[in-house]
């Protein structure tokens, strides 16, 4: 019984050793199939997982990125006074309306209007697509958007796929979109 002992003992720690290690694995697997991009590095350049965020959005309800996974999303950083801005606005619209209900949104975030000012242009020019207010600037900055119109372009999972500076047209957003849808 002496000689069985250490043998049953090592037996039992190469079990238990093995158990745990297949524990681990699993738990490694199964976290990997529900967050498909989680050894995605985030940053603000095609290929990373674009940086989460919260603002509020133009009735003052609190909007989160992350919140949007499952859909296709143009970032797009904009103003008011911006020209390019105000000239790509109805393009964004057309491919809002044509590809909302197949998973597109639109992430449209004002960083220089009051969220009065911002809500009755859009009224004004009947634009339907979310708009959301950074008044303390600080995911502009996050996002470095020095110069704008600034647009990303993230899948489902949030990646960036596509990074824009200047306006966009229909034609251009509605082919990147469809690639992503």
């Amino acid at each position: 019984m002496r000689k069985i002992l250490p043998l049953l003992v090592t037996i039992i720690i190469v079990a238990a050793a093995i158990f745990f290690l297949q524990k681990q694995f699993s738990q490694k697997a199964k976290n990997a199939e529900q967050d498909p991009v989680a050894d995605v590095p985030v940053g603000i350049a095609v290929d990373m997982r674009a940086p989460d965020f919260t603002l509020k959005d133009l009735d003052g309800n609190k909007i989160s990125l992350s919140e949007q996974r499952g859909q296709v999303v143009m970032l797009n950083f904009w103003a008011i006074s911006c020209p390019y801005c105000r000239a790509e606005m109805p393009d964004m619209q057309d491919v809002y309306t044509e590809l909302h209900s197949e998973g597109f949104t639109i992430l449209a975030v004002n960083i220089n209007d009051s969220p009065a000012e911002a809500a009755d242009f859009m009224r004004r020019h009947g634009y339907t697509f979310p708009v959301l207010i950074d008044e303390d600037w600080q995911v502009s900055i996050l996002y470095e958007a020095y110069s704008i119109p600034k647009t990303l372009l993230l899948d489902r999972n949030g990646v960036i796929r596509h990074l824009h500076y200047g306006p966009i047209d229909a034609e251009t957003l509605g082919a990147m979109v469809k690639d992503l849808l």
